[in-house]
């Protein structure tokens, strides 16, 4: 298309889209607010479309990697049924019978526990007189088999399935019934209370007083996980049929390690999974993922904020577990290959008027615009559009915009290295592994745009033409995929996609 012919295009594509009629795809673009989509990591919704990238050192939905077979499972698949009593706490092996009658619940926020700030502000909850509970110490040691075989008949499926066969053979868990184990339900802080509890060896504990109002049933667990400063809830509520989330299960595991002596009490961890930065389970998932114990959601992510299930965690018990009491050295989670992008705009002002080929950065310098993002953000290098536009216009002989060659060309200028994607699966596996990628996709004319991570078929996506075609910076892998740039140009290297190495 000539350089007139482009520029008219795009400014028919500017003004429609001020009226809302640009591009069709909008059902498309999904609001990331973390109230309105809850990406949750159930076990085999979730399998990762992958060739090239090894998922079996991810957890997918957390910890997809099976145990080792010399672990003392056994795989044999029976079925349950009974009435939902374990919870996962049923009978408790306390001094005190529980009541399995499921109390009255105050619904209270998920902050109610998990959080480091309610451990700063005391050790220990007060009760309605005003006593703390006596403190409890915690040892972590080796667990006797307990059982063989396997009750749950809806197991034999999961990925978790030799993590769940482990936990039972130690007494861990004995069933959401005695027949299932339930592995895509969500864990509750009541069941959480009981998986430690069981954990640690199901000490001797009969509590003097209790703290909470809104807890009976799993109450031995609860107040010993208190008086061990594991948990502290939010007195005078615990709220145990409140879901737990993957940060607060992280937080969970981490106090039990330092309580007992596993983990140091004021280790600083710094975990490279680009959606915990701002978590304030930030430190607590940096020590789950240097010994192991996660491997993170992709490489690049951990989905603090989705509920945890069952099942997985049923995996994060058995490496924590092999971690902690086994000493084991397991892997630390890989980590991305690059950081995220820098968001730049072409149309900015301190350059979208450098002269690129026949035309400027602001009409036609999205590919250096991109560029730049992948080259300041990921690799640190001092760069801004308008120096990568500089250095493009003396490589590039197209009269308008940069072709396939020439980003591959001014990539290169810079020492780094692309390779051309050819398929999808190939394009998710580099996401997963924290390659960034340049998109060359159709929005009437041709546009790049810069894409990372990948989460549950879903990508960033920073376009440089003031977010206009991306305004929320999400979209699926599949929708991409399926829009690629239809100028000949941009096809001279092949298929117009690419990551920068």
């Amino acid at each position: 298309m000539k350089k007139y012919q482009k520029i008219l295009m795009l400014s028919i594509l500017i003004m429609s889209s001020a009226q809302g009629g640009v591009i069709e795809a909008s059902e498309v673009f999904l609001d990331t607010k973390e109230d309105q989509v809850q990406i949750t990591s159930s076990s085999e919704k979730n399998v990762i479309e992958d060739s090239g990238f090894n998922t079996n050192d991810l957890e997918i939905a957390d910890d997809k990697g099976l145990p080792p077979e010399s672990s003392n499972e056994n795989s044999g698949s029976k079925d349950e049924s009974s009435s939902k009593v374990d919870s996962e706490a049923e009978k408790s092996s306390s001094s005190e019978n529980e009541n399995v009658i499921e109390g009255k619940t105050t619904e209270k926020p998920k902050k109610a526990d998990g959080m480091e700030e309610a451990s700063k502000k005391g050790t220990f909850q007060k009760s309605l007189s005003g006593k703390n509970l006596p403190k409890v110490l915690v040892r972590l040691k080796q667990l006797p088999v307990k059982n063989s075989g396997s009750p749950f008949r809806d197991t034999s499926r999961s990925i978790f399935k030799n993590h769940i066969n482990w936990i039972y053979s130690r007494g861990i868990t004995t069933g959401y019934t005695p027949t299932t184990y339930n592995p895509e339900a969500k864990v509750t802080r009541g069941e959480m209370a009981v998986f430690l509890y069981r954990l640690a060896g199901a000490p001797a504990y009969n509590p003097p007083f209790n703290v909470y109002t809104d807890v009976s049933q799993y109450k031995n667990q609860i107040l010993w996980l208190t008086a061990a400063n594991i948990s502290n809830g939010t007195a005078p509520y615990y709220n145990p049929k409140g879901k737990v989330t993957r940060g607060q299960m992280a937080a969970f595991l981490h106090r039990m390690a330092k309580v007992s002596g596993k983990a140091p009490v004021s280790g600083k961890y710094n975990p490279r999974f680009w959606d915990v930065k701002d978590s304030m389970f930030k430190n607590d998932i940096g020590w789950l993922s240097s010994k192991g114990i996660t491997t993170g959601y992709t490489p690049t992510s951990f989905n603090p904020d989705a509920d945890i299930t069952r099942g997985e965690m049923a995996a994060f018990l058995y490496r924590f577990y092999n971690v902690t009491v086994n000493n084991q050295k397991l892997p630390p989670a890989p980590q991305p290959y690059a950081n995220q992008p820098v968001y730049y705009s072409q149309l900015d002002s301190r350059w979208k008027n450098i002269r690129l080929n026949a035309s400027n950065v602001g009409v036609s310098g999205c590919v250096p615009t991109s560029l730049a993002m992948i080259l300041r953000g990921s690799y640190g290098m001092n760069v801004d559009p308008g120096i990568v536009a500089k250095k493009a216009d003396t490589i590039s002989r197209e009269s308008f915009g940069l072709s396939g060659r020439d980003l591959i060309n001014t990539a290169k200028s810079y020492g780094r290295s692309v390779e051309v994607i050819h398929n999808k699966e190939r394009a998710a596996s580099l996401l997963k592994a924290g390659y960034p990628l340049v998109f060359y996709i159709n929005v009437g004319i041709g546009h790049a745009v810069v894409v990372s991570d990948y989460n549950n078929g879903l990508v960033n996506v920073n376009d440089p033409y003031g977010r206009l075609f991306y305004p929320t910076g999400k979209t699926s892998l599949n929708e991409l995929w399926g829009r690629p740039s239809q100028d000949a140009m941009d096809w001279n290297a092949g298929r117009p996609v690419f990551a920068v190495k």
